[in-house]
């Protein structure tokens, strides 16, 4: 009879435990959540962190122009992105945004040099797309209001001109897709400019 109630006694203690660890467990599950919720908020933050100052440098890298080891000329322009939704006619890309580029010239005499808007491979492989690049005899523009042309696979040049001594000047560039062109996938253009002497 003793050893009936002293198993009883043992069960009973049992199951206190097993409530009383339960109650513990119940008590610190905030504390644990919040933890996790901490340490998530950080990952996330990190990873975003790093994923948008990797964006930024890459973004850095196409808005300033090549300066293809022309200590005397320097220039500056923005990212060119083509897509479905820049496809126009003339008329229409003639009043769209404009690129703006900027030339400077450091020297003492005049120089003549030309501007190219290049294939951004980088770029392309970032979002993907390097096969879907939307081919360049569909990209047109305009350059200072003055007429609207075609680029080529065999010339990509959108300017020539000759910038005064000590002189900056800006050049707007007009881009957009031809109203010709179908897309039956999600074709893009990543390009950035770049400036060559003469």
């Amino acid at each position: 009879m003793a050893n009936f109630k002293g198993q009883k006694i043992i069960r009973r203690n049992n199951s206190l435990q097993i409530s009383h660890s339960i109650m513990k467990i119940k008590e610190h599950e905030r504390r644990y959540t919040i933890l996790l919720v901490i340490v998530f908020m950080f990952l996330f933050g990190f990873i975003g962190y790093h994923f948008f100052s990797v964006s930024n440098t890459v973004l850095m890298d196409n808005v300033t122009l090549a300066q293809t080891a022309i200590p005397d000329l320097s220039g500056y322009g923005q990212m060119v992105t083509l897509t479905k939704d820049d496809v126009m006619n003339n008329e229409e890309g003639l009043q769209s945004d404009s690129y703006i580029v900027t030339v400077q010239n450091h020297t003492t005499q005049d120089i003549s040099y030309h501007i190219l808007l290049v294939r951004d491979d980088f770029t392309a492989s970032s979002c993907g797309c390097q096969d879907r690049t939307l081919p360049y005899h569909f990209i047109k523009y305009a350059v200072n209001f003055e007429g609207v042309h075609s680029l080529s696979d065999d010339s990509i040049s959108v300017y020539d001109g000759i910038i005064g001594k000590n002189c900056s000047e800006n050049i707007e560039v007009k881009m957009w897709v031809d109203s010709s062109f179908l897309f039956d996938r999600d074709y893009h253009f990543h390009g950035h400019f770049v400036i060559e002497k003469n």
